[in-house]
């Protein structure tokens, strides 16, 4: 893990840029709750005010019995922003099969792959992943069979304990290899992380040694989520709980660092 200073002004404290595939995270002291700001999103960070996400982004617990309906809402609302359902949707989901806590993406891309939505091209399975080796191939390739669709990066972080469980949603593309000196393309027009395990030191042993249940866990709402907001677009449209109550409120911000493949 690497790290470095930001200082757009008072509201910034830091840039963490993860290790592994990689994706840059930022925590600032007015916001009440911890939240994964991915890309060049981070720049964007100071039209907001105290308690206020300019990004609008939500962060929700796979325990949580309503975190697919508040994940599917503002995933809706997100693709909409870009076109959807006009545009198809592309999920891009990035791990690696030979780690237990970077499988989440994976997992997740098998779970959209066996429900078939309409609407939606998935790339990144348990049989054919996609990682850091063969990221810039795939990326090609969907530009060139899917043009128009808006793409969603799918992605294990590491973060502090409270973060554990979470999976967060916003606007803006995973920077893969970031953290590691590799020159990568970003991923996604829109973000999707979980966080698997803890991070801040050995985090390949830590990757090594996650609970196959809970990557599992959150993959299985990562997939409910995408399922509501294609199956049931008027009931998500109806449901509004993805807002301030959805996003967790630790006593300290809590660290995100991606893992990628």
């Amino acid at each position: 893990m690497a790290s470095r200073s930001c200082h757009h002004g008072a509201s910034v404290r830091r840039v963490l840029v993860s290790s592994f595939t990689g994706c840059i995270a930022l925590q600032g002291p007015p916001y009440t709750g911890f939240r994964g700001y991915c890309g060049d999103e981070v720049a964007c960070l100071l039209a907001g005010g105290r308690g206020r996400d300019p990004l609008d982004r939500v962060r929700v617990h796979c325990g949580d019995p309503a975190a697919p309906t508040i994940l599917a809402c503002r995933l809706r609302g997100l693709l909409s922003e870009l076109g959807y359902p006009t545009r198809p949707v592309l999920a891009i989901c990035v791990g690696s099969d030979r780690s237990t806590g970077d499988s989440l993406g994976p997992i997740a891309g098998s779970r959209l792959a066996e429900l078939a939505l309409p609407g939606l091209a998935v790339h990144g399975t348990l049989e054919e992943p996609v990682h850091a080796t063969n990221l810039e191939q795939v990326l090609a390739a969907t530009s060139l069979h899917y043009p128009v669709h808006v793409q969603v990066a799918v992605d294990a972080c590491l973060g502090d304990p409270e973060a554990v469980g979470t999976i967060g949603l916003g606007r803006g593309p995973l920077r893969p290899g970031s953290g590691v000196n590799k020159h990568l393309p970003e991923v996604g027009d829109v973000s999707l992380t979980g966080v698997v395990n803890i991070g801040g030191f050995m985090e390949y042993f830590v990757l090594q040694n996650t609970r196959l249940s809970l990557v599992f866990r959150m993959a299985q709402v990562i997939g409910e989520a995408f399922r509501l907001m294609i199956t049931q677009p008027a009931a998500v449209s109806r449901d509004r709980r993805w807002g301030d109550s959805a996003l967790t409120s630790p006593t300290a911000p809590a660290r995100i660092r991606s893992t990628g493949g």
